[in-house]
């Protein structure tokens, strides 16, 4: 898995679980949060509702 995943102005760092953009911390909900991480550890597979 990579130590972050960034989409034009916005970075993700999985192992913190928090989303920047411009180095600002984003306010998500934990669902939120877990749901980037999950597309981002599953990128091209489908993923099953969990």
């Amino acid at each position: 898995m990579p130590n972050h995943c960034r989409l034009g102005d916005f970075k993700l760092p999985p192992a913190e679980r928090v989303l920047f953009r411009r180095s600002t911390e984003q306010t998500l909900t934990a669902r939120a949060i877990a749901l980037l991480v999950a597309f981002v550890e599953r990128a091209g597979h489908l993923l099953d509702e969990e």
